[in-house]
């Protein structure tokens, strides 16, 4: 996969076509550029894409942020935020959704290379370990009852293929509060057995 089709949302125009221009130079795709939301979720309906580059602060309603949360509904692709700012509110609301890299404006051809790389790597290509949390965060994602900090512990190391007694020490916790967790994890996913469980995170 040397060749990326990639999503650019940027409501600067000047910007966003040196955007597209690296891309090309670089060998990739641009889908867009994309100035504003709604156009850019049409691209998003109607292209196939590999790789998503958001501006955070769009001057509309729906941030760069939100859109990220609507396209992993969607069509979920890894995405890189652009921003010139890098306070702690727009950090943690970009943490929220988990994106591959955040690039800060003004950013040069080869930053740019190096986080499609890193980006393309980790999703298309990642060990097992970075599997099994993409899956957990699809898979709870979509939970009416977001699992606790606990339980989310608990299912990682039951995916991993520990038994109770060994979740039990490595969360230095007692059996009976990992079954205590096991049970409200059931009932939050609505299976009944560690085998249905399983089978059903492993449709993400």
């Amino acid at each position: 996969m040397k060749s990326l089709r990639i999503l650019v949302v940027e409501d600067n125009a000047v910007v966003a076509a040196d955007i597209a221009a690296c891309l090309e130079e670089l060998g990739h795709c641009p889908v867009g550029p994309s100035y504003q939301l709604q156009q850019a979720k049409e691209l998003v309906r109607s292209n196939e894409l590999h790789l998503a580059l958001l501006d955070i602060h769009l001057q509309q309603p729906m941030d760069g942020i939100e859109l990220a949360e609507w396209m992993f509904d969607h069509k979920p692709v890894p995405v890189i935020f652009l921003s010139a700012y890098s306070d702690d509110i727009t950090l943690s609301r970009a943490r929220e959704v988990h994106p591959a890299h955040f690039l800060i404006k003004p950013f040069d051809k080869e930053q740019l290379k190096i986080a499609i790389e890193i980006a393309k790597t980790n999703y298309y290509f990642p060990d097992s370990m970075q599997r099994i949390s993409r899956q957990l965060y699809k898979f709870t994602r979509q939970l009416n009852q977001p699992l606790s900090k606990s339980e989310l512990s608990v299912l990682k190391l039951l995916t991993e293929g520990y038994s109770n007694r060994e979740i039990a020490e490595k969360l230095y916790v007692s059996e009976h509060t990992v079954k205590s967790h096991l049970k409200k994890i059931f009932l939050k996913t609505e299976v009944k057995s560690r085998t249905d469980l399983l089978s059903k995170l492993n449709q993400f």
